[in-house]
């Protein structure tokens, strides 16, 4: 690997707090110059990166100008369709579960359709208004979701706008973002239905989104997909791009509403009604390929839809299986934890990321076995002067970025594997293996990035010389901050380049033993190329420097 070579050396030289026998290390893996010019103190001029793809990132988001709403590029991906692990609420329809593979990326609406955007739609064709519910009388309320319509009239308004409506498979692959659970989050966090709705519709963008950044994809209105319904369609649909039978009596449904129970309330529930008659519970969201492109355009700098904060409980005071997504605070280190369920990802280099080094092949399928808790963030300045005081440990140098540690929400740095390692094993857990660090900082995505770059992370093209305050980057889909960029984060594994070639399917822990042991993630001194969810860096484990940190896992009774 190039350039993390590279780098580590520069900065080992002129930062680590001992010698470091890594200022004579071996040449690196590529022979090619690193061609920024170098300027005082081994620092590196900044120049703009250049665009190489015209495929967005996962997560870019786009205006329609057609109908004003906002859609996100939903790459192409594998993923469990059907049941999922523990549901025993699924019925016989959403049986068996069943892998299936979304060829192409995509573009899908953020939300679904809302009373606005279909008054667009209805004044430019001549369309009438569907009759108004009770709880929006006249349609007043521009933001709630579009409700009352058939399929067809769904299906006319997404052609209208340029696209189509999402087959099941599509639906349900960007409701998922990842996910293998029924939901991707507790509930109460992430839907409308009858126990919190209060008997209606609400704006959309009210709960939390899902890791592909969309809203409402559970809960508030059942969601107008385009496939035909057969109960037993599952038992024989194709692996590859399925697009439901071919013909059929009635359309199908996805999502549940605001009046649905919690059982119907899941990424797997199937409803099916009349494709020409009106429903009350109905709305829509549309989705759309190349012929979509050209009424999407930036848009304007405007902040985010707020979303909720997170539930925080104290570790320790919850059931032995929280929901994905739920957050934990340790009282030891003061920081919060994640809960990532089990499920299965391919780990390794992603689909068409021309950038990848060969430690990072073959990409390869594993499987996690048992949920767990990871830090929300790195560790911060803060959390491990909590550490050093309860054990008499030395606070290792302060950077000068950072003098005197005076910023407590800064990542530590300046320290090495055996301080990470110890640092865990007092806060409850320890250091994540390469695969649970992978799979949590993927959090569904299949892409290298989670989204685009200068949005998830802070690297050698938007930094301003030294590390960031945690949690300033948007978060992934496990609700995980800086898992790119900022420093790279020590995992528990010894390094060895050739591990993916005969790497364990299930639970890998890594090779027993070896020389180096691994970092993952990138750091704000990085190149954008090595800032990827699948890059492998390694060092010496007594190697410190002012790029190394450290974020930490534990099991569901993590103190």
């Amino acid at each position: 690997m190039r350039h993390v070579k590279s780098t580590l050396s520069l900065l080992a030289c002129l930062v680590s707090l001992e010698s470091s026998p890594l200022c004579a290390q071996r040449l690196p893996e590529s022979s090619q110059p690193d061609t920024r010019p170098v300027l005082a103190a081994g620092r590196i001029a900044i120049e703009t990166p250049q665009s190489t793809s015209q495929t967005p990132s996962a997560g870019t988001v786009r205006q329609n100008s057609k109908d004003g709403l906002k859609y996100v590029w939903i790459p192409a991906g594998t993923f469990m369709m059907g049941c999922s692990p523990g549901d025993s609420e699924c019925d016989s329809s959403e049986k068996p579960a069943h892998q299936v593979t979304i060829t192409e990326g995509f573009w899908i609406g953020q939300t679904p359709v809302t009373v606005g955007a279909y008054r667009r739609f209805a004044s430019a064709t001549g369309q009438q208004m569907p009759s108004a519910p009770s709880f929006n009388t006249d349609w007043t309320n521009d933001n709630m979701p579009i409700v009352d319509v058939s399929w067809n009239d769904s299906q006319a308004y997404c052609q209208w706008a340029g696209g189509r409506l999402p087959t099941e498979a599509e639906w349900e692959y960007a409701s998922r973002a990842g996910s293998t659970e029924a939901r991707y989050g507790p509930l109460d966090d992430v839907a409308w239905y009858s126990s919190n709705s209060g008997g209606r519709t609400h704006d959309v963008a009210e709960k939390r989104a899902n890791g592909f950044g969309l809203y409402d994809t559970l809960g508030n209105v059942s969601q107008w997909v385009n496939d035909w319904y057969d109960a037993h369609y599952y038992q024989s649909s194709p692996s590859q791009d399925p697009a439901g039978p071919g013909s059929g009596q009635y359309r199908v449904l996805r999502g549940g509403s605001w009046v649905y129970p919690p059982s119907g309330v899941r990424a797997t529930d199937r409803y099916y009604f009349e494709p020409a008659r009106w429903i009350y519970i109905g709305g829509f969201r549309c989705v759309g390929d190349t012929t979509i492109r050209a009424t999407l355009a930036e848009p304007a700098q405007a902040a985010a839809p707020a979303q909720p904060a997170p539930r925080v409980e104290t570790l320790g005071t919850t059931p032995q299986s929280p929901s994905g997504g739920t957050v934990l605070q340790n009282s030891k280190d003061g920081l919060n934890y994640v809960w990532i369920p089990p499920g299965s990802f391919m780990m390794g280099c992603s689909p068409r990321d021309n950038e990848c080094f060969g430690n990072e092949k073959p990409s390869h399928q594993v499987t996690i076995t048992k949920g767990f808790l990871i830090g929300q963030t790195v560790v911060t300045v803060g959390a491990y002067q909590r550490f050093a005081s309860a054990t008499g440990r030395q606070m290792p140098t302060a950077p000068d970025f950072n003098s005197s540690w005076a910023n407590q929400n800064m990542p530590i740095v300046n320290i090495n594997w055996d301080d990470s390692q110890a640092y865990c094993q007092w806060s409850g857990g320890h250091l994540p293996t390469e695969a649970e660090w992978e799979y949590a900082a993927r959090a569904g995505s299949t892409q290298a990035r989670y989204g685009p770059l200068n949005q998830v992370a802070w690297y050698w093209g938007n930094n301003r010389w030294g590390t960031h305050d945690v949690a300033q980057k948007r978060a992934n889909g496990f609700g995980l901050y800086d898992t790119l960029g900022n420093v790279w984060q020590w995992v528990n594994d010894w390094y060895d380049a050739n591990y993916y070639q005969s790497s364990p399917s299930t639970d890998p822990a890594g090779p027993g033993s070896g020389q180096f042991r691994v970092l993952r993630g990138g750091d704000w001194f990085e190149l954008a190329k090595n800032v990827r969810v699948s890059t492998r860096n390694y060092v010496s484990p007594w190697t410190r420097g002012n790029l190394f940190g450290v974020r930490c896992v534990g099991e569901a009774n993590f103190p």
